[in-house]
């Protein structure tokens, strides 16, 4: 099952063509998913009599179209991190492992009986045929994106601000999203010099098991459909009323770990003109999912690459990300190597500096030996607090003493302003529940 927000322009012409509504009905749904609308009752040039028809769920879907099936996400009994990261150096996904992991997906509250009487009040022809309800069907174990399914019905499928956060240090917000089931995402809209930068989340969790993240410790529930993920981006231009000029994949959830979805999030992105963002305005960040960087150097993309690095060695980095285990820092940095020789484009390492850790000289020096040569720039932060990690950032004489020693072995090194940490939306601070298990903020 997916959702209309899951949705290409051409996708959902052709949905609308085989609900018997005219092409261009589904070109005006398309537009109003790129506004933000999680409803058809919103979407004021449709029919008032077709609104309601469309959100009372009886439009015929079936065989919509769309690219075959995503694959599942989770996998059952199978060790997480092997799941999460594919088999071996091949490139080959580990989401084959997961197929059982699957679950239709509906929207909250839609209401689906097929053999209701009740004709909605529309010349058009409607039913439901061979759909079920499929609320609280997610399996613990990961529910995904099939791209060949059905539609769910009601709704758009673009998730509900549940709370808003905005800090009082600066002009970051923290949004916190509920989705159809029930899972709690969190999304960051920061604002630079060049614009609105809105940070979004791939999953309801996360599998990697990073040790300065304060995701780690809430379960991993699932992978986010496209839609969801637009979905946020979508809300938050809504909200906030801030124009959005770029888009990182940095938020909750490792992006390659949910790949077909992210690369139909970025498609999605790039195809919706409300939106306004290309290719080349959005960055996906990394923990060091390696076959999952090999596959995007070949989609012929323009997108940006964040690589969370956090060491200059196997013996540091695998302390602290269980993936270096899998894909050491050698094939790692050769793989980064593969993607700026594909692209063209520059990658941004991201380091965290942990007070006694990773933040010396002699670490400064071989990070810079191992770089040394590539098209690259490392982005420093000072580790941020979670309440779960004993991890604290170095004085701020030692991050600028590690920048320094980078520079002079010739890398580009910048240090990240902090942005949203007294409202838990800096790096590493976002995790899969509300802020203190508040309900939000009335919204």
């Amino acid at each position: 099952m997916r959702f209309l927000a899951d949705m290409s322009k051409a996708e959902m012409e052709s949905w609308a063509e085989r609900s018997g509504l005219p092409a261009y009905r589904g070109r005006q749904i398309f537009s109003w998913i790129g506004r933000g609308a999680a409803c058809f009752g919103e979407m004021t040039d449709i029919p008032a009599s077709l609104r309601d028809a469309l959100e009372r769920g009886r439009a015929t879907v079936a065989g919509a179209g769309g690219e075959a099936g995503a694959g599942a996400h989770g996998a059952a009994g199978a060790d997480a991190l092997d799941a999460a990261t594919g088999a071996g150096d091949s490139g080959a996904p580990g989401a084959a492992a997961g197929a059982a992991g699957v679950a239709a997906m509906a929207a909250p509250g839609a209401s689906v009986d097929p053999g209701a009487s009740a004709a909605p009040k529309s010349n058009v022809s409607f039913g439901w045929p061979g759909l079920a309800d499929a609320r609280g069907a997610a399996s613990a174990t990961g529910a995904a994106w099939a791209g060949g399914a059905d539609v769910a019905a009601g709704g758009t499928g673009i998730p509900a601000i549940a709370g808003v956060y905005p800090s009082r240090r600066d002009e970051t917000v923290k949004y916190a999203f509920r989705t159809w089931d029930g899972n709690i995402i969190e999304s960051v809209l920061m604002k630079y010099r060049h614009g609105y930068t809105a940070c979004v989340s791939s999953q309801a969790g996360c599998r990697m098991g990073c040790a300065f993240c304060a995701s780690v410790p809430a379960a991993f529930s699932r992978s986010l459909s496209p839609g969801e993920m637009l979905g946020q981006v979508a809300a938050i231009g809504r909200a906030s009323g801030a124009p959005v000029s770029r888009v990182v994949v940095m938020g909750i959830g490792e992006p390659f770990d949910n790949y077909d979805s992210t690369l139909k999030f970025a498609a999605l992105l790039h195809e919706h003109g409300e939106i306004g963002i290309g290719y080349r305005k959005l960055t996906i960040s990394t923990c060091g999912h390696l076959p999952g960087i090999r596959r995007l150097a070949g989609e012929g993309l323009p997108i940006g690459l964040s690589v969370s690095l956090h060491a200059p060695n196997d013996a540091i980095r695998s302390s602290l990300m269980p993936i270096n285990r899998k894909y050491s820092i050698d094939k790692l940095i050769e793989g980064c190597k593969i993607y700026t020789y594909a692209t063209k484009r520059r990658i941004t390492f991201e380091y965290a500096l942990i007070g006694g850790v990773n933040d010396s000289p002699g670490s400064a020096r071989e990070l810079a030996g191992r770089l040394r040569g590539m098209l690259c720039h490392v982005n420093l932060i000072p580790v941020n607090r979670t309440e779960r990690s004993a991890f604290a950032p170095p004085p701020g004489s030692v991050v600028s003493a590690f920048a320094d020693a980078l520079r002079r072995g010739g890398i580009e090194a910048t240090v990240r302003r902090e942005l949203g940490a007294d409202v838990m939306a800096a790096c590493g601070q976002l995790r899969n529940s509300l802020p203190g298990g508040a309900p939000g903020n009335g919204l």
